[in-house]
């Protein structure tokens, strides 16, 4: 990819965001993110309002802020969202062959290059963190609250006090929304006498109208309020938490637009994320409702954590409260006669470890867990497959956990008979293979890998004899758990879902493990794609909709009925599909809404 056009483009967008306040990026950022939530498609929308409002933020957190400051009306805004949807598609064009590959030719390697690292480059740019606010605050909690004191030594609060004041950002500014409203309606009743009073004598209810003091103070307050309704007073902090923990907040949360280092591409290391609160002075304090603060939370103790002297105490803890979470979901969803052994050995010396074993009647599950995130990939596509390839085979990758599952399902076909220890010699178990008629291997992850879990096929690495494992990351597992929960399904259907997802790999393409199993409850089971004459079966990202729908009805504590129906599946026709490209612009706004909808999902 040459870099000449996005340099061009980023130049661009850099001149408009030195004329603006960090206050209506933050407004315009906050808006399209609510539009983009909400299906508000209409007119011009970004196509990864998370992922391009936090660069767009990183760009402009180097620039001073301007002394007169230009508005951001509606044609700036679209100026802007151009721009912005301009870069991402430079980078995707990166993918697609160019007039030098076309003459030097596309081999095996550069066709693979691309085929493992654009999903995940697409994942990457348009991926949030898929889970609801109050999930995410549990989550923090649940993974750093062993690690409390060193925590609040080094950040001067606790990992609580930093939730607490993401809280206290969002109920200010949902108090900002209701002050604006409550200003509104004021302002329509003296419109509503007015009114009334023009029909009488329209040039002195004019003349009044104008002069009305408190008309003014309310209009004048409503501009005020609506400028600053992401915002608050870092008073406002100290009022609630105290000089300390307001301190805190702004050396490590905050970021002063002016003082952040240059950034150029989407990939690089974005101030923003580290520190998404916004401020010019450390007086008005600005904040994003897109969970930016949450996730930085996790970025920062993170780094911390896994840093210095006391890191590999972190990482063990880290990777025990992922198997902890692991088997207290199975424990869920499994029936009291099933026997879960946690950390179980292959021999009374403590050699080949696995994190979680469950026997239940003729089924065997081995499962390995991984709390090692991704990393972000490259711009360019050759050098990105090699990172992805890299990770995915490490020692912290699905390919390790795969590899480490499958030696005891091999071993225990080998020799038909394994014992299982715990770390002091104890014997847990004795494992026959008469008497399984099912063995599952699964790699549980904490972060969200996207299609290189969700379609092994691409670099798993497998005897062709034994069937595929399941790859789940930790959140959608739960989801996935509480949903079979909540429709009344129980451990059958699951082990059904298992049977039939084995496979679907390199056939069904999905980036999200919920598609996949919204698609089973939805269609009752993957036997329709299973059966289908096709290489090839992209999913519908609405097929995970009922997770969401679920979630919300455990929220009001109402019950939810699902209608199973039939997929349509229908053969792609290329010389239509192209033919209405160009003569059809409803076809290329559809195909618009539906990205869009992926995006939303991915930023819900």
């Amino acid at each position: 990819m040459t870099d000449k056009g996005l340099v061009a483009e980023i130049e661009k967008l850099r001149r408009i965001t030195s004329t603006l306040s960090i206050e209506s990026i933050v407004n315009f950022v906050a808006t399209e993110q609510r539009h983009f939530n909400e299906g508000n498609l209409s007119g011009k929308y970004l196509s990864a309002p998370f992922k391009q409002g936090m660069y767009l933020l990183g760009i402009a957190s180097n620039q001073p802020e301007p002394v007169n400051a230009t508005i951001i009306d509606e044609g700036k805004s679209d100026h802007i969202i151009t721009i912005l949807n301009s870069i991402f598609n430079k980078y995707a064009l990166a993918y697609f062959p160019d007039k030098d590959d076309y003459i030097e030719g596309m081999n095996s390697q550069w066709q693979r290059d691309r085929r493992i690292a654009m999903p995940a480059f697409l994942h990457y740019f348009t991926a949030g963190f898929n889970i609801s606010t109050h999930k995410i605050k549990s989550w923090i909690n649940y993974y750093y609250q062993d690690f409390d004191k060193q925590i609040n030594l080094h950040f001067g609060i606790s990992c609580q006090t930093m939730i607490d004041v993401g809280t206290f950002f969002e109920e200010q500014i949902l108090k900002n929304f209701e002050n604006i409203k409550d200003t509104i309606n004021s302002i329509d009743s003296y419109r509503q006498e007015y009114a009334e009073m023009m029909k009488e004598d329209y040039n002195s209810a004019l003349s009044d109208m104008r002069s009305n003091q408190n008309l003014l103070s309310l209009m004048e307050k409503f501009y005020n309020d609506t400028n600053e309704i992401h915002s608050i007073k870092a008073s406002e902090l100290v009022d609630s938490f105290g000089e300390e923990v307001k301190n805190s907040i702004l050396k490590h949360f905050t970021t002063t637009r002016g003082c952040s280092g240059l950034i150029q591409y989407i990939t690089d290391d974005n101030p923003v994320t580290s520190k998404p609160i916004l401020t010019v002075d450390g007086d008005r304090l600005y904040f994003v409702l897109n969970n930016s603060y949450y996730k930085s939370i996790i970025n920062n103790i993170d780094t911390f954590l896994s840093s210095g002297s006391g890191a590999n105490s972190f990482l063990k803890a880290r990777d025990r409260k992922l198997e902890e979470k692991t088997a207290e979901l199975f424990r869920r969803l499994l029936p009291s006669n099933a026997e879960l052994y946690e950390s179980a050995f292959e021999t009374d010396k403590a050699h080949f470890e696995h994190d979680l074993v469950i026997v239940h009647d003729d089924h065997l599950i081995i499962i390995e867990a991984k709390a090692s995130p991704p990393r972000e990939p490259l711009r360019d596509p050759s050098k990105a497959f090699i990172r992805i390839r890299d990770h995915f085979k490490s020692n912290a990758g699905i390919q390790k956990a795969y590899n480490q599952a499958h030696s005891l399902e091999k071993n225990l076909l080998t020799n038909g008979k394994v014992e299982l220890y715990d770390k002091k010699g104890r014997k847990l178990a004795s494992l026959d293979s008469d008497r399984f008629r099912k063995i599952y291997c699964i790699c549980v992850t904490r972060d969200d890998f996207g299609a290189m879990a969700t379609d092994l096929s691409l670099l798993l690495e497998k005897d062709e004899r034994f069937a595929y494992p399941w790859a789940v990351n930790i959140t959608d597992l739960e989801f996935m758990i509480d949903g079979f929960l909540h429709l009344g399904l129980g451990y059958e259907q699951f082990y059904k879902y298992l049977d039939q997802r084995q496979l679907l790999h390199g056939k069904v393409f999905g980036v999200d493990e919920l598609e996949y199993a919204g698609a089973f409850l939805k269609y009752n089971g993957l036997d329709k794609f299973i059966e289908a004459p096709a290489d090839f079966i992209p999913l519908d990202i609405s097929e995970s909709d009922i997770f969401d729908k679920i979630y919300f009805a455990e929220l009001s504590g109402e019950k939810i009925t699902i209608e199973q129906i039939d997929p349509e599946l229908t053969i792609f026709d290329r010389k239509k599909f192209f033919r209405a490209k160009k003569t059809s612009k409803s076809k290329k706004d559809k195909s618009k809404r539906k990205a869009a909808k992926h995006a939303r999902k991915k930023n819900r």
